[in-house]
């Protein structure tokens, strides 16, 4: 799957992103901001990070994540 088709679909499922649509975005735009929601905090995190930040917030057994997506301010979110 391309970056553009990854984007497009994001915005269509109102930009949620699944752990899939995260390995496009940080294999082709690795900077890319990704809002990462967990307990009663939010993260915006560049997307090579996104996974090193699930695995650390569930680590403890505490925590979960609430759900990865593009935050509204992203570019492809306003086309």
């Amino acid at each position: 799957m391309t970056l553009a088709a990854v984007l497009n679909a994001a915005k269509r499922k109102y930009g949620f992103l699944t752990d899939r649509d995260v390995a496009v975005i940080a294999k082709e735009d690795r900077t890319r901001l990704i809002l990462v929601r967990f307990n009663g905090c939010r993260a915006l995190v560049p997307a090579q990070s996104v996974q090193h930040l699930i695995e650390a917030v569930e680590a403890g057994g505490k925590d979960y994540v609430r759900d990865v997506s593009l935050p509204a301010s992203d570019p492809a979110m306003r086309r």
